[in-house]
């Protein structure tokens, strides 16, 4: 076995103390292996891998967290109404995202905003974008107190409702510091899980007795009245409406 297969094999089984022992001896952090005709750096093997412990050494010894040669991955999202399919780099930290290694994200995530304020956004937007994706709601619980623009928040909690990922709505929601908790009101997030149809979204808001306001609760009517929203399963508004409170001064705050 060569010297690069024994390193990365190492880090393949999280033998942290033999990777440090390794490292010692000058052996290059970036070195790339290749593997089904893609490039590997190390950051990226322990990431596959889920290799936290070895992840740790990679990071203290100076590796590049935003180096990847691999190739471009996709997502299908919903953006202002259209879906659409969106391009974004594999990084270290995507694929983490991406398998649900979070283990290997926390220990990631404490160096992202090293990076700079733009940089660390845009990375969290599409850690939001591809843990939705493929339903893991951890990430939320761990990112959900980040403040984005409003258009941002609204495409994260659209897309979360489009895939109807009612635990990633969840921790959105439970979390005091959550920025979409805080920016949108609970009619508001109603609406948009009606126009997306989101059953396990709208059974879990119904669970939750969310306030709203008659006012609120009227124009909802209306938009299902005319057509507008069209969710099969709450057509029939009163039965719609039975478990939430509906209150004259409410300010339809979650």
């Amino acid at each position: 076995m060569s010297k690069i297969d024994v390193f990365f094999e190492t880090i393949k089984n999280n033998n942290h103390k033999k990777l440090s022992d390794i490292i010692k001896t000058g052996f290059d952090i970036n070195t790339i292996k290749i593997f089904n005709e893609e490039k590997y750096t190390p950051m990226c093997w322990a990431c596959i891998n889920n290799s936290h412990n070895c992840l740790n050494v990679l990071l203290k010894s100076g590796a590049n967290i935003m180096k990847s040669y691999l190739k471009d991955e996709f997502i299908m999202i919903i953006e202002k109404g259209i879906e659409k399919k969106i391009k974004y780099p594999n990084y270290p930290i995507f694929i983490t995202a991406k398998y649900g290694y979070l283990n290997c994200f926390c220990t990631l995530s404490y160096n992202i905003w090293k990076l700079g304020n733009s940089m660390a956004l845009f990375i969290y937007l599409k850690l939001f974008l591809i843990s939705c994706v493929n339903n893991h709601e951890k990430y939320f619980e761990k990112i959900s107190g980040i403040i984005f623009c409003e258009e941002d928040t609204k495409k994260i909690l659209n897309n979360v409702l489009y895939y109807d990922r009612e635990n990633c709505l969840n921790a959105l929601l439970i979390n005091k510091n959550s920025h979409a908790k805080n920016s949108f009101k609970n009619y508001e997030i109603i609406l948009y899980a009606l126009n997306h149809n989101s059953i396990k979204c709208l059974k879990y808001l119904k669970l939750k007795k969310i306030k709203i306001s008659k006012s609120n609760a009227l124009l909802i009517n209306i938009f299902i009245a005319r057509g507008k929203i069209t969710s099969n399963m709450f057509l029939n508004h009163i039965y719609f409406f039975s478990d939430f409170i509906i209150s004259d001064y409410c300010n339809d705050q979650y």
